[in-house]
């Protein structure tokens, strides 16, 4: 019998997997490319922080930021963590 997975069914399944599982148990191709996309995601961040669409993002954005907990990748200081997504997601995307 099939068993029909709601949304939530799928999600709970997911994070018990994430949450239960060590990176020691990963295989070392696996491992080594997690870093791989660490690196790039980390590398277009730091490449896109200054562009000027970036710029004018944050200084639309920033005066509406709650408190400074969260690390805008490349750029000074410290902003919300939703802010500090959007402007981090922005920026590692910009010279897509």
């Amino acid at each position: 019998m099939a068993t029909d997975l709601t949304t939530s069914d799928a999600t709970g399944r997911l994070a018990r997997y994430v949450l239960g599982t060590k990176l020691k148990d990963m295989p070392t191709e696996v491992r080594v490319e997690a870093r791989r996309a660490f690196l790039n995601i980390l590398g277009c961040m730091l490449g896109g922080a200054r562009h000027a669409t970036v710029d004018a993002v944050d200084a639309a954005f920033g005066p509406f930021a709650g408190p400074p907990k969260a690390t805008l990748i490349g750029r000074s200081g410290k902003t919300d963590p939703l802010h500090a997504t959007l402007i981090n997601c922005l920026a590692s995307s910009v010279h897509s």
